[in-house]
């Protein structure tokens, strides 16, 4: 995901550093060479383990945000209590207080090696990207054909997306309502983000949506930044009553509507019960 990869190349590059200035820093704080030398290695164990922990922390909140709170607290329970007091015990044991400072690397280290482990029986093959450690079932997100997306770079492009949108919900059973509504709400989200944030940074923004059974759940994901919530929220509060019907209508009968930045992308995700719209099972 696009939170993943920023957050390990910036601590990628915050490791790098400081594990290469790590000399100068402890001899800021110190003149003896033992001390020195004990601070350099605790540094860049830590400097390493940044790299890390920064994976560990993202996974556990992924597992926090998609409601698998099982394996969430597993891993939870694991980072802070298990692996971290039987490494630091093993490690003190063997190697003293360099082990001590190395254990809490090391523990990370092996809690990431069973994450792949788990992952790997999960799957019952071995992880080829970060979509296979995330613990997700085989039919998380449903299948191809039940999910639509647009990468938008203009109104030119708003426009085909909502025809497409129309296009798609009617191919996966909606009746007319339900798709012109969807359609319009694609038109004006997409219409207000590429007036606020695509024509003006020259960048892009993607839309997805994901129809089952009986859910329908639209996604936007703007990476340049400008999308507002409070103009969402002012939008779909708007009193002037031809005025963006799309959004109003779609939010009113959202069943939740949620919104986070993460690294500079704005990410807004409404979900729909059919039934609330009239739609066919």
């Amino acid at each position: 995901s696009y939170a993943f990869k920023i957050g390990m190349i910036l601590t990628g590059i915050a490791g790098v550093l400081s594990f290469i200035a790590a000399p100068f820093v402890a001899s800021f704080y110190a003149n003896d060479p033992e001390v020195i030398r004990l601070a350099v290695l605790s540094i860049r164990w830590m400097s390493v383990n940044l790299f890390i922990d920064t994976f560990v922390v993202l996974m556990l909140h992924f597992l926090q945000g998609i409601g698998n709170m099982k394996v969430a607290n597993i891993v939870s329970f694991a980072e802070r209590l298990i692996f971290p007091v039987i490494t630091g015990f093993v490690m003190g044991f063997f190697w003293g207080s360099e082990g001590i400072l190395a254990s809490v690397t090391i523990a990370n280290l092996l809690l990431l090696i069973a994450f792949v482990i788990a992952a790997t029986i999960q799957k019952k093959r071995i992880p080829k990207s970060v979509d296979d450690l995330m613990f997700l079932p085989d039919d998380f997100g449903g299948t191809e054909v039940e999910n639509l997306y647009c990468k938008i770079t203009s109104m030119k492009g708003v426009i085909a997306a909502s025809q497409l949108t129309y296009d798609f919900c009617l191919e996966n059973k909606t009746n007319k309502r339900t798709a012109y509504l969807m359609s319009l709400f694609v038109e004006e989200m997409g219409s207000n983000v590429v007036r606020h944030g695509v024509l003006k940074y020259n960048e892009s923004f993607d839309v997805r949506l994901f129809v089952s059974e009986d859910t329908i759940c639209f996604s936007l994901t703007d990476l340049s930044n400008q999308f507002d919530p409070i103009d969402y929220y002012n939008l779909a509060n708007d009193k002037e009553t031809d005025r963006h019907m799309g959004i109003k209508l779609v939010n009113k009968m959202a069943k939740e509507v949620k919104y986070y930045n993460t690294f500079n992308s704005n990410n807004l995700l409404v979900y729909l019960e059919k039934e609330s719209i009239g739609g066919e099972k």
